[in-house]
């Protein structure tokens, strides 16, 4: 699937393919020497480079193979039930709800717990 939906492939001559790799280079390096997301920025110009190629404006993608540094933060990490309560007893009540939320509901925080309407809670199924 194209990143780019609904733009035409273009035509470039030498020079400036050559200019494109240049500065496509120096983003890769400025991607690897900045902060823990640009991963995810490098795999967009990853695919910008491949859908160059399947337009057949260049003829192989020069970063299909160049590696990136991924996130260093743990994700999904396990807390225990014991933790949570200890946090719970010393929170307010905002972040009682919120802690619960996530760790009882595993409901994603901050993006699902702060999104939650009223509307959202089915009163007739409790």
């Amino acid at each position: 699937m194209s990143v780019f939906k609904g733009i035409e492939p273009m035509v470039v001559d030498e020079e400036q393919a050559a200019r494109m790799l240049g500065i496509s280079r120096r983003m890769v390096f400025e991607f690897r020497t900045k902060g823990e997301l640009q991963h995810v920025k490098f795999g967009r110009l990853r695919q910008f480079m491949h859908d160059a190629v399947d337009w057949k404006i260049i003829d192989e993608n020069p970063f299909c193979k160049v590696k990136t540094q991924k996130s260093s933060v743990k994700v999904n990490e396990f807390v225990p039930s014991e933790v949570v309560d200890k946090l719970m007893k010393k929170a307010n009540p905002v972040w009682q709800v919120i802690l619960g939320l996530s760790r009882y509901g595993g409901l994603r925080t901050p993006s699902e717990t702060l999104s939650l309407r009223w509307d959202d809670i089915d009163w007739e199924m409790n």
